[in-house]
C-alpha cells in the first residue's frame, strides 16, 4: 500500500506467550512518527520497523502462534521448546491469513444436539450487557465504519450468517438506534 503504514495490532505486533500488545502498538506508533518526522515520507518504514526492537523481542516468539495449527500438543510441545531456546530454532512455521479461517454457512454440518439443553432466563441484547458490566459513554462515536453497508445485508448475512454480530454486539446496539 503505498504511503501507508501497519503499526501496532494491525502490523500483527501481538506478543502471544505473554497476551500483550500494547507496549508493541506504542513502540511501533512512535516508531512510526520519529520515522516520518526524520524522512517526511513513509518509504523505508518496513526496514526501519524490522531492524527495531519491538522486532527484536517478537523474533523470539514468532513459531508459538503457529504451532498451535497442527492440534494442541504440538503447539504444547512447540511452545515449551521456543521458550526454552528463546526463540532460535532454525526454521519459521508457517500461519494462515485469520480470514483464510472464516467458513461459508454452507460449509458447516448442523451440530448433534443429543444432549439436553440447559434452560436459562431469557435475556434480552442490553440486559445482556448490562450484566457484563461494560462501561462506556453513550455519545462516543461510532469507530467502525462500512464502507458499503449493502453486502453486510445481503452477501454477508446469506453466506456468514454475520459473524461481526458476535464479534461487536456493543456496536450493533449503537448502529441500530
Amino acid at each position: 500500500m503505498p504511503g501507508a503504514m501497519l503499526i501496532g495490532d494491525s502490523a500483527g505486533l501481538l506478543n502471544v506467550p505473554k497476551i500483550k500488545g500494547t507496549h508493541q502498538a506504542m513502540r511501533s506508533g512512535m516508531l512510526a512518527a520519529e520515522h516520518v518526522a526524520a524522512t517526511g515520507t513513509t518509504l523505508g518504514w518496513d526496514a526501519k520497523l524490522r531492524g527495531s526492537v519491538v522486532m527484536k523481542e517478537l523474533r523470539k516468539v514468532r513459531n508459538i502462534r503457529p504451532g498451535f495449527d497442527k492440534g494442541l500438543w504440538f503447539g504444547l510441545a512447540n511452545a515449551g521448546w521456543e521458550t526454552a531456546t528463546a526463540g532460535l530454532s532454525p526454521w519459521t512455521l508457517k500461519n494462515h491469513a485469520d480470514h483464510s479461517a472464516l467458513k461459508k454457512i454452507s460449509e458447516y454440518e448442523s451440530p448433534n444436539r443429543d444432549w439436553t439443553e440447559r434452560t436459562l432466563p431469557p435475556r434480552d441484547r442490553l440486559a445482556s450487557v448490562y450484566f457484563s458490566a461494560t462501561e462506556h459513554d453513550e455519545d462516543q462515536p461510532i469507530h467502525l465504519h462500512v464502507a458499503n453497508p449493502d453486502i453486510c445485508v445481503t452477501r454477508c448475512t446469506v453466506e456468514y450468517n454475520n459473524p461481526c454480530n458476535a464479534i461487536l454486539p456493543g456496536q450493533r446496539l449503537r448502529n441500530r438506534r
